[in-house]
C-alpha cells in the first residue's frame, strides 16, 4: 500500500528479482552520464490525446526551446505516422503519441510555456490511466 491507502499496481518481478510498481516511475538509468544523456535514452512515455493538440504542443516546445538557445526538438511523435490509435486520420481525432522527454526539459521554470505543456501533458495521462483501469474492470 502506498501512502494514499491506494494499492499498487505490481508489473512483475526483474532479473534481480526485485518487484517491479508504480512507486518507481520517471527513473533514468545507465551505465555512464553520456549514455543517459544520449537521446537514445529520453523518458518516453505513450499518451493519447488529440493530434491538434500534440501540433499546438511541440510548436508551443518549440518556440520555447529556441527561445532559451536550445535544440529545437519534437517532444511528441506518433507512435505510427499517419495513422492514429483509432484508426482515423486528421487534426480533429485522438491519436497514440511518444512523449520524449530530453534532459535539457526536465527541469521546471526553464519557461512557462514548457511547464504548462507538461502540466497538460500529465493531465492526460492520468486520465489515460482511470480510463484504461476502467475498461480492465468493465
Amino acid at each position: 500500500m502506498n501512502h494514499e491507502g491506494r494499492r499498487l499496481r505490481r508489473h512483475g518481478v526483474n532479473d534481480e528479482h526485485h518487484e517491479i510498481s508504480d512507486a518507481v516511475q520517471r527513473i533514468s538509468a545507465a551505465l555512464t552520464l553520456d549514455l543517459l544523456l544520449h537521446p537514445h535514452n529520453d523518458l518516453s512515455l505513450p499518451v493519447l490525446l488529440p493530434c491538434n493538440f500534440a501540433v499546438y504542443a511541440n510548436d508551443l516546445v518549440s518556440q520555447a526551446q529556441a527561445s532559451a538557445g536550445l535544440p529545437e526538438r519534437k517532444i511528441l511523435e506518433p507512435v505510427v505516422p499517419g495513422y492514429n490509435f483509432i484508426g482515423r486520420s486528421g487534426a480533429e481525432t485522438e491519436g497514440l503519441f511518444v512523449w520524449c522527454i530530453p534532459p535539457d526539459l526536465m527541469w521546471q521554470q526553464l519557461d512557462r510555456r514548457i511547464d504548462e505543456v507538461f502540466v497538460v501533458l500529465h493531465v492526460f495521462r492520468r486520465v489515460n490511466s482511470y480510463l484504461n483501469a476502467e475498461h480492465l474492470q468493465a
